[in-house]
């Protein structure tokens, strides 16, 4: 029996301050392939999506950082 996996696919776009451009750059990178500037897109599991988050977490600062 063939097992499926539950893939989808998400776009991911941020505006962050530019001391944490590079780090948030790298963990997108890592997830997702890069599309342009500040825009990734790739398929993506629910436990990517998961660990994506949280190591965006780690970096950015609510207060002055968006990540959609």
């Amino acid at each position: 029996m063939k097992r499926e996996k539950n893939y989808n696919y998400a776009f991911l776009f941020y505006d962050v301050g530019e001391k944490r451009v590079q780090k948030v750059f790298k963990i997108c990178k890592k997830y997702l392939s890069h599309y342009q500037k500040s825009v990734f897109r790739g398929d993506m599991t629910p436990s990517k999506l998961i660990s994506l988050r949280n190591e965006l977490k780690k970096v950015i600062n609510d207060d002055e950082d968006l990540c959609v």
